[in-house]
């Protein structure tokens, strides 16, 4: 008899661990205490529950972020960010990649930083130059009679002093003129 109350006392122990009740009828619902993190959704069992986790988050009660950055998504050289639920990625110079909504507002985050800026696009060479794209940059190769980063500055031809006998220069496009009004290119 002495067993029988023991072990009879052992199976009601096991009952309260889970369900409640003197026949153990009743499931103790093991969510009513929020156990998941993150917003996770908790699916209550018989004796037990299980997280559901939302997008970016891992572990058994979602409490891990999971790191997007562990495959190493950015191209060339760029630096991922890991975040809450996703990750950007911050392009070196001379790279950018595909815009993307983030917060319903469109930012600057460089997707994969797959793309190779054309620095040529906005026309930043001035004069007639022509601008030869390079990588993280741009060179301006001037036309005659200019010079700078841009071909901004025009050459004074008259620097020189070219005109003689009093007469007056007067600068021009890789040219000069005199005060007689006789053009003269620079050779």
């Amino acid at each position: 008899m002495v067993l029988f109350l023991l072990i009879r006392s052992l199976i009601d122990l096991q009952c309260l661990v889970c369900i409640l009740g003197l026949k153990c009828e009743t499931d103790i619902d093991e969510c009513s205490s929020l156990p998941c993190y993150n917003n996770g959704i908790c699916k209550d069992r018989v004796g037990e529950f299980i997280c559901e986790c939302p997008s970016g988050y891992t572990g058994q009660l979602c409490e891990e972020n999971i790191n997007e950055c562990s495959s190493s998504p950015c191209s060339n050289k760029g630096t991922c960010v890991d975040g809450l639920a996703g990750y950007h990625c911050t392009c070196v110079k001379g790279y950018m990649g595909k815009m993307f909504p983030f917060f319903l507002v469109v930012i600057e985050f460089c997707l994969h930083c797959e793309t190779e800026v054309n620095e040529c696009q906005s026309g930043p060479c001035l004069n007639n130059a022509v601008c030869e794209d390079q990588l993280g940059g741009f060179l301006c190769k001037c036309p005659p009679g200019f010079l700078g980063s841009r071909c901004e500055i025009n050459m004074d031809e008259c620097f020189s002093q070219p005109c003689k006998n009093g007469a007056t220069c007067k600068d021009g496009a890789n040219s000069f003129s005199t005060s007689a009004g006789r053009e003269i290119p620079n050779v």
